[in-house]
């Protein structure tokens, strides 16, 4: 016998038009969203390894005209007398350069230069040689390029783009003659503890550095690339646990002063404990918890989700949870009943050992690199 259901109301025709109307209205509006995402995707190509100097050239002129012909004339009347058209050639020489590696720290994360040199020789190329000739050579490019790359360890890694218009807006600000003090810097959206007095550039060869002066040295091809997410800049922070929400993803948001306060989110599709896949429509309970550590990678121009998480440590030993912040000595073990136990050295490893098993990751090849 099937349940009985209550019939659907009778319409109107003028209702049935309407709500014709509404169902047509709504279907314009997802395409048009649609289009737009279709129409971003044309605009903003994946980001690949590749060595493409003529196509980047290219981009730079159509895509940064303004930028670029503002940076060609400062560095006219600023650094060196040339032809305008002469000192366009050099400045795209050298973002050719700029992008060639800037993309590959993007797909490839931080590197030493020696794995950097390796992985730029393999990279496709439809212009012959790639513009390093040697390790040296590029270690000696990365090290003068301080506005754009930085060294942390031996890994080079990309260095953001708001942190290139900062420096280059605090250099024009005291070319204009403004001090930056104590008392002023809070204006600039920055703390400052004040130790010295002012600020003021103290070598003489800041007026004539390319990368400080010229904004096309901060506006680099891909710095607003809709879809990047900057493998080399990552982020490892304390998450508390938001919950479960739509698109299928875990969210957190971030407790630690790397990213206070940021939504982070961790898209479970493809995740994996270990070796071991799971079925994302059944979520690991250890996954759902008060706090995790979690490390990802910064996706700059998503304003929705700049942090996206591709591992998740699950029960970390952090002063919430354990180790021996009582007077008794004990650690929460790791079968997830809350008991605890002596927390001697053997107990210690296995709880630790446990979790590593519990934790959660996923591939950081994105589709597209989005």
């Amino acid at each position: 016998m099937q349940p009985w259901r209550r019939p659907p109301p009778l319409l109107t025709e003028e209702e049935q038009a309407a709500l014709k109307a509404q169902r047509l209205l709504a279907a314009q509006e997802r395409q048009e969203i649609q289009d737009w995402k279709n129409n971003q995707k044309k605009m903003w190509p994946i980001i690949t390894e590749d060595f493409q100097p003529e196509f980047w050239i290219e981009q730079y002129r159509e895509r940064h005209a303004e930028t670029l012909a503002r940076s060609v004339d400062i560095y006219v009347e600023r650094i060196e007398n040339l032809d305008k058209s002469e000192a366009e050639s050099l400045l795209l020489e050298i973002l050719t350069k700029i992008t060639f590696v800037e993309n590959n720290l993007t797909v490839n994360g931080a590197q030493t230069v020696e794995t950097l040199f390796e992985n730029l020789k393999k990279a496709p190329s439809a212009s012959g040689d790639i513009p390093f000739k040697s390790i040296e050579e590029l270690s000696d490019f990365l090290n003068s390029m301080y506005l754009n790359f930085r060294k942390e360890g031996d890994e080079f890694r990309n260095i953001g783009v708001q942190g290139r218009r900062w420096i280059q807006f605090l250099k024009n600000e005291l070319d204009n003659g403004n001090y930056v003090e104590e008392d002023n810097f809070h204006d600039l959206d920055m703390n400052y503890q004040k130790a010295t007095g002012h600020l003021e550039l103290v070598n003489p060869e800041a007026q004539e550095c390319l990368f400080i002066n010229l904004p096309i040295f901060s506006d680099t091809l891909n710095s607003a690339h809709m879809f990047k997410i900057d493998f080399s800049r990552g982020v490892s922070t304390l998450g508390v646990f938001k919950g479960i929400q739509f698109p299928f993803r875990q969210a957190f948001t971030c407790a630690g002063e790397v990213a206070s306060e940021l939504g982070a989110n961790m898209f479970i599709k493809h995740c994996s404990q270990g070796d071991k896949a799971f079925d994302s429509k059944k979520i690991p309970t250890s996954l759902i918890g008060n706090s995790a550590a979690v490390h990802g990678n910064i996706a700059p121009m998503k304003s929705k989700n700049p942090f996206e998480v591709f591992e998740v440590e699950v029960s970390p030993l952090s002063l919430e949870d354990n180790l021996c912040t009582g007077t008794s000595g004990k650690i929460i073990n790791s079968i997830g009943d809350g008991a605890r136990e002596p927390a001697d050295i053997g107990n210690v490893e296995k709880v630790l050992n446990d979790n590593l098993k519990k934790s959660v990751s996923r591939p950081a090849k994105v589709p597209e690199n989005a």
